[in-house]
């Protein structure tokens, strides 16, 4: 950044944060900006620290109609404040791009507008070329010179992350090594970067606090915004990241790589991709971004060179985990519940990624296997009963369990959805609670089809084989009158009623049939701290790639490090 670039942001960052002073610090300002619209004043979406809400997203386009600088062009054309798109553009909310895309069949423009459109393009590409990489919208984090005929996307509104501020990331910080930064990662943040905020996610916010370049670390693996515990960051060597997604592939056999993901290797490992999650144990574990990659072109030697190393690195790593007797790299989660889940293993059958209109993605999890499941293991190591502490004893009551547990694979949410199957839902896991109440409902509901059903049956005159089922599923023995079955059917009805009633009761919102209505209090709240830590990640590293100084694991043998997060929020 140049000296005058600097100063501009420091400008713009020092105009936002007067504007949300609102005449004092201390929890009466925070009020009054809270109350404030930021449709009165927009800065209140770049407040420092941010309000105590979140904004709902707001963007903007614009097809740049003359040459000039980035910042300057956008604050005339969208009717804002400089100081607010240069604040927007430090924050990662700007993305800018030469050429204007090509304007899809479902985009809401009128004729006039995609007439226009066409035309700014058109000039574009005469200027510039036709190379599809000029027509795709990139961060823009420092003002730069923008063109006629190249387009903005400016996100107003940005997800922001109140827990970035408030944490002391430089006690974070487990290891420093020469091509890596191990961080104990808090709730309440994102590994990778949203597609609005790079400021305040791990690698950024970890980056400040060591005194680098705020694009020198990128996450290698990724936790849920809520989960907590040890993440490993990329300095930005394509050798290491390669090194450390062989790893991974290597401990899942090429599979899912960590607690809660689909894992697909690779990482970009200098940036941070645009990701609003995913995560390991936690949420979908893409175990780098985009250090992998496609194959190489013909006649491109250092691409081929490139590719190379990653398969000897692969390689490498498969060798690491034979002579260890399992996977090169271990990981242990541990988890809070109110009810102690089974000591042993746990297999499921995760459909992963499931979804309708209006609802977050989630994983199920089912007994058998059916098309398009995966399967699942973890095992429950220790259990232990606990005593809360702080904003977790308040919300939950003063005790609960804690497990460690061992992944075996590593599936989108695997433990949490998995916990949550067996009766054991992760306290503050608004989103396995509702799934839980939501699978408890079907079930009940079903059960209830079925009672009335074989009622109805028998009360015609039916009987054999479906007046046996109803009657073991009533649990009378097989015996009694047409009549007494009837009763057992409505006694199992309206137990399943009640089973309902408690589960929504518990879920705190009612299961509707609305798609949303489930899911409605967990997408309120997608930064909520759950009861989850990714504990313990031991590594077997002969050759020392992680850096001198990382701690041996004693108890694993020679070559193994290991890094250990700090007590969990639950107990802190």
């Amino acid at each position: 950044m140049t000296a005058a670039a600097a100063a501009t942001a420091d400008g713009a960052a020092a105009a936002a944060r007067a504007r949300t002073a609102g005449g004092g610090a201390g929890p009466a300002g925070a009020a009054a900006a809270a109350a404030a619209s930021a449709d009165d004043d927009p800065f209140l979406a770049v407040a420092v620290p941010p309000l105590p809400r979140q904004l709902s997203a707001k963007v903007q386009h614009a097809i740049i109609s003359a040459d000039s600088q980035l910042s300057e062009r956008l604050s005339e054309q969208l009717g804002l404040p400089r100081p607010l798109i240069l604040e927007l553009m430090r924050f990662g909310a700007v993305h800018y791009c030469p050429v204007m895309p090509k304007a899809g069949p479902n985009t809401p423009m009128t004729p006039e507008q995609l007439a226009a459109a066409s035309a700014a393009r058109a000039g574009a590409m005469a200027r510039w070329g036709p190379a599809p990489k000029l027509q795709v919208p990139r961060r823009a984090m420092e003002d730069a010179p923008a063109t006629a005929g190249g387009y903005a996307r400016v996100h107003l509104q940005p997800k922001r992350f109140p827990a970035a501020h408030t944490t002391d990331w430089r006690r974070r910080v487990l290891h420093q090594g020469p091509d890596c930064v191990v961080v104990d990662k808090p709730p309440g943040v994102q590994v990778s970067p949203t597609v609005d905020n790079v400021l305040e996610s791990v690698p950024a916010c970890t980056a400040a606090a060591l005194g680098l370049p705020l694009d020198s670390l990128a996450g290698l693996h990724r936790l849920d915004a809520g989960t907590s515990g040890v993440v490993v960051l990329g300095r930005g060597g394509l050798a290491f990241a390669r090194w450390w997604c062989g790893l991974l592939e290597a401990r899942s056999g090429g599979g899912g790589s960590g607690g809660g993901g689909s894992s697909k290797s690779g990482g970009k490992s200098g940036g941070g991709s645009e990701s609003g999650g995913g995560s390991e144990s936690g949420g979908g574990s893409e175990s780098g971004g985009r250090s992998g990659g496609r194959g190489p072109k013909a006649g491109n030697e250092a691409a081929t060179a490139r590719a190379a190393e990653a398969a000897r690195a692969v390689e490498a790593a498969a060798e690491a985990a034979a002579a260890t007797g399992g996977a090169p790299l271990r990981k242990v989660y541990r988890a809070a519940t109110l009810s102690p889940p089974p000591l042993g293993r746990m297999v499921h059958h995760a459909l992963v990624g499931t979804r309708r209109p209006g609802e977050p993605a989630h994983t199920l999890m089912l007994a058998v296997p059916v098309e398009g499941s995966a399967y699942c293991e973890l095992e429950v190591v220790q259990v232990k009963p606990i005593a809360l502490t702080g904003a977790a004893a308040e919300e939950f009551g003063p005790s609960a369990f804690e497990s460690d547990i061992r992944l075996v694979t590593g599936r989108t949410h695997q433990i949490r959805a998995q916990l949550a199957a067996s009766g054991c839902i992760v306290i503050g896991d608004l989103l396995y609670e509702a799934v839980s109440a939501r699978a408890a409902h079907e079930a009940a509901a079903g059960e209830r089809a079925a009672h009335e059903a074989a009622a109805s049956g028998r009360g015609g005159g039916g009987g054999g084989a479906d007046a046996a089922a109803s009657s073991a599923a009533a649990g009378d023995g097989g015996g009694g009158t047409a009549g007494g079955e009837a009763g057992a059917a409505a006694a199992a009805a309206a137990s399943a009623e009640a089973a309902t009633a408690a589960a929504e009761a518990k879920c705190g919102f009612a299961v509707g049939s609305a798609a949303t209505a489930w899911s409605r209090a967990a997408q309120a709240d997608p930064l909520r701290a759950i009861g989850l830590q990714a504990h313990r990640l031991a590594v077997y590293d002969p050759e020392r790639r992680l850096g001198d100084g990382a701690p041996a694991a004693a108890d694993l043998g020679p070559g193994w490090v290991e890094f250990e997060a700090g007590v969990p929020w639950w107990r802190a």
